[in-house]
């Protein structure tokens, strides 16, 4: 018998072909940034927006915290390539009753691995967000001869104060800026 590989594959091994091009599914999105706003965002947030934030964006951020939230962890990464946004035209929308859901997070979320905790050292996440800066820095040069994309890290609970050039655990920069308002109001309401 011959076969070519493709009828092989779809005869044999009872693959699918995959038609080229892209799904909108408008309902999953339109979850995702209800799910943003209501389970991860605190009102008036003024450092993420999910309305004005891209597909990438907010579904990175809501993976970031459903583990940080899992966890109950300061700190939450990712690298980009672990996630992929374009779905492929045989994808199905989420409805009420479907259970197309979990597929599409699957198509998007390449990390089917484990969540854990672990205690690193503020000099160590340093290092580990420079490296990320470089990836990124790689990833945009014409010139680079690195053969993998997508390394740079995406983080939530930490961010980079550039007037102080340092990182920042961003619950305790809100705790902190809460902390100098209620004093700041006190001492107003004195005068």
């Amino acid at each position: 018998m011959r076969f070519a590989v493709g009828e092989f594959e779809s005869r044999v091994l009872g693959s699918k072909t995959i038609v080229p091009g892209t799904s909108d599914a408008p309902i999953f999105w339109s979850a995702v940034s209800a799910a943003l706003a209501k389970q991860c965002l605190a009102p008036g947030s003024s450092t993420f927006s999910a309305a004005t934030a891209g597909k990438d964006d907010q579904i990175q951020a809501l993976t970031l915290c459903a583990m940080q939230k899992a966890l109950g962890a300061d700190l939450a990464m990712l690298q980009k390539r672990d996630f992929f946004t374009i779905l492929p035209a045989a994808a199905q929308d989420i409805t009420a009753k479907s259970t197309q859901l979990q597929e599409i997070l699957e198509r998007i979320i390449w990390k089917g691995d484990f969540l854990t905790t672990i205690h690193v050292p503020g000099s160590v996440l340093v290092q580990v967000m420079q490296q990320s800066k470089k990836y990124k820095a790689d990833d945009a040069s014409a010139l680079s001869l690195s053969d993998e994309q997508g390394r740079e890290l995406v983080a939530l609970g930490m961010k980079y104060d550039s007037d102080r050039g340092e990182y920042l655990n961003q619950w305790c920069a809100a705790r902190w800026q809460a902390a100098l308002r209620r004093r700041n109001q006190r001492l107003h309401r004195r005068r």
